[in-house]
């Protein structure tokens, strides 16, 4: 079987024969093909702290993504956002006028098979 081409496209983007494959790949294209480059970029930042943790978790500042990607503030709340709309995390504590720091789950990598 074929990767997703044009002349296939019912076939998922996700779907490697034989390999490991994380749904997050799918997720970054389909924010690329959306033309979301903030959002893949901010995703990746929380991503990075999120995997360190058990839970999947993370509550970096907008200052330590702001440091570590060189994006402002307001470009990064408008890519959680872009993040939170399309279900690739979800807000658990603070944001909006809360004074509690913004916690977001990370969505769990999804696998299609073993290596």
């Amino acid at each position: 079987m074929d990767q997703q081409t044009d002349r296939n496209p019912v076939m998922p983007i996700t779907y490697l024969p034989g390999r490991w494959t994380p749904g997050l790949d799918a997720a970054e294209i389909a924010l690329l093909s959306k033309r979301q480059y903030a959002a893949v970029i901010v995703w990746r930042a929380m991503l990075r702290d999120a995997i360190r943790q058990p839970d999947w978790k993370t509550s970096r500042s907008l200052s330590a993504i702001g440091t570590e990607t060189r994006l402002s503030k307001t470009t990064i709340i408008h890519a959680q956002g872009q993040l939170l709309q399309a279900g690739y995390v979800t807000r658990e504590t603070g944001g909006g006028t809360s004074r509690k720091p913004t916690t977001f789950i990370m969505a769990m990598p999804k696998t299609t098979a073993n290596w």
